[in-house]
């Protein structure tokens, strides 16, 4: 919740007002994330704009058919959070904010792992490719986040609810295999059904000697 709490705590404090949500949209990750996403853009009034852009090679399907699932390794997370996340937004970004300032409200709280905060200041604000991040967050605990949802009203996300996080990306970096996939065989089997097929392309690459031997160096 995090992301929605800094949309709804900026649209309600800040001077001025928000042009919009931008959604990452990775290429494994639940349809429902995305209507939670659509839900919070309508009951805002503002537009919502998806980030999903990327090249063949960099979509989870085919990316694991050289890498294998990522698991919890720190290079292959980052991999992962480059392809799915960060290069669709920066191509998003190049596209459609021309050459004037432009401000990005970030999520990010300082609980959250150091990586995510590495270049972020004491403040909150952090540059990253030419492009402003404010975190209004930042020194928010997850008490605080949740506290501040429920005190606003503001519609809860039902797959956060059930899997605590926002299933936006399911890659399997760092999750928790057999509790991650029993949530969603039980909630969102199609997905699970899903995660299947992809399995038996990974046995099937790793059998015929078709995977990198080199694991993640080529992003």
């Amino acid at each position: 919740y995090d992301s929605v709490a800094a949309a709804y705590y900026t649209f309600y404090n800040a001077g001025f007002p928000l042009d919009g949500i931008i959604h990452i949209r990775t290429s494994i990750g639940l349809l429902e994330t995305t209507e939670y996403v659509e839900e919070i853009a309508e009951d805002m009034g503002i537009p919502l704009y998806v980030a999903d852009e990327r090249p063949e090679k960099d979509e989870f399907a085919y990316r694991i058919e050289d890498y294998g699932f990522p698991g919890a390794n720190p290079k292959a997370h980052r991999a992962e959070w480059q392809n799915q996340k960060d290069k669709p937004l920066q191509r998003w970004l190049s596209g459609n904010t021309g050459d004037g300032d432009t401000l990005l409200i970030s999520g990010a709280t300082r609980e959250e792992s150091d990586a995510r905060f590495e270049k972020v200041n004491a403040d909150g604000i952090e540059v990253k490719d030419g492009h402003l991040y404010a975190s209004p967050l930042a020194s928010w605990t997850g008490t605080d986040v949740k506290e501040f949802i429920d005190e606003q009203g503001i519609p809860r996300s039902d797959v956060v609810d059930k899997l605590n996080h926002s299933g936006d990306c399911l890659c399997g970096a760092y999750a928790d295999r057999q509790i991650e996939l029993g949530v969603i065989d039980e909630e969102w089997p199609y997905l699970r059904t899903y995660i299947q097929s992809l399995e038996a392309r990974v046995i099937d690459a790793a059998r015929n000697g078709e995977m990198k031997k080199a694991d993640y160096e080529e992003y």
